[in-house]
């Protein structure tokens, strides 16, 4: 049976990181050895895996049994019905006990007023196909890190029912731009957003020449993790190959090995056939008339001179006097036939 201590700082960082992968997956299966504690989820397409790697420093007291590992499945919605309270900054714990064995997981919470607090969460069936996917960020030769506020502030612009964006890193500027079906170009009512990143304005921004494809990736996924980043107040790191590759975003960098924790998400992509930066590749809609209501500038119509009122009612009342009253309107009028004087 593995036995720890953490303190209640570290608890509201497992609370959060495990909030964000309960967005991804039903079930986190957790996995104790002597290092520490690693916790992983995958969603049911498979396009999604998220892992946490807890060190045996990340708690106050760790002690992982006489089993060389211990492996169980448990429910992310049982989960946080335990640690949500704990997510709270003015909830503190003096004492947060964890004791897991193959058949579940128990906490034992408890305050400087002596109340204590006892969770059990029972463990079900493994699917043995989740220990296969790895991501490896050190294969991945493109990398940029930047403000997890700042980035979550860019997404902002696009539309919130949003669910994919076309994610296009140049070797000077990142390009996002929200995502649209071939099939949709024709309706007049999309809405397109793009947002253009210089490479300064990261804080490590290293893109290959060779690296210019379209990568589509979605938005939930994306801004889970950016959320968890931002709660906790630290960067949050992109590592990414080429089109069609795995995405994968990680708390820490390719420098930091020696962190308590680490936290990573590997989302799937497809490669976007609409990444080329030139702006005749970028196809502009029609805009409804009704969307032209609130623009400042107006196009200048050229004026045609229109006959005055009192000419065409003169042309109109000399026609009609012409036609009999036997005569149906839009047919043209019968032939004028000359008359022949007698002698």
């Amino acid at each position: 049976m593995m036995d720890a201590d953490i303190s209640s700082q570290n608890i509201t960082i497992l609370s959060r990181a495990l909030h964000c992968m309960g967005r991804i997956a039903g079930s986190v299966i957790i996995e104790v050895t002597s290092a520490g504690i690693l916790w992983r989820v995958l969603n049911d397409s498979q396009s999604s895996y998220a892992s946490l790697q807890l060190s045996a420093s990340f708690f106050r007291r760790f002690d992982h049994g006489s089993y060389n590992s211990i492996k169980c499945r448990l429910p992310v919605r049982n989960l946080l019905w335990s640690l949500r309270p704990r997510m709270n900054a003015h909830v503190k714990d003096s004492n947060v006990s964890m004791r897991l064995d193959a058949d579940g997981l128990s906490f034992e919470f408890s305050n400087v007023h002596g109340f204590e607090q006892k969770l059990y969460i029972c463990s079900d069936d493994i699917p043995g196909s989740i220990y296969s996917h790895n991501c490896d960020k050190r294969s991945m030769p493109n990398a940029l890190s930047a403000s997890a506020k700042w980035l979550h502030k860019t997404l902002d612009a696009f539309h919130p029912l949003l669910k994919e964006i076309t994610f296009q890193a140049l070797p000077n500027e990142l390009i996002i731009r929200s995502y649209v079906d071939d099939t949709a170009f024709d309706d007049p009512n999309i809405l397109q957003t793009e947002v253009r990143l210089l490479a300064d304005d990261f804080e490590l921004y290293r893109v290959a020449e060779s690296s210019s494809c379209a990568s589509v990736i979605t938005v939930k996924d994306l801004k889970s993790v950016l959320a968890f980043c931002e709660s906790v107040s630290i960067n949050m790191h992109m590592f990414f190959s080429v089109a069609g590759d795995p995405i994968l975003l990680s708390s820490a960098d390719l420098n930091d090995c020696s962190d308590q924790w680490v936290f990573n998400v590997a989302i799937s992509t497809f490669a976007s056939e609409d990444g080329l930066s030139n702006e005749e590749n970028i196809v502009t809609p029609e805009v409804p008339a009704t969307f032209l209501t609130n623009q400042t500038s107006v196009k200048q119509v050229r004026q045609v001179d229109k006959p005055s009122k009192s000419s065409s009612t003169a042309s109109m009342s000399q026609t009609e006097s012409e036609m009999s009253e036997d005569d149906v309107p839009g047919t043209p009028p019968p032939p004028q036939l000359k008359r022949v004087r007698s002698s």
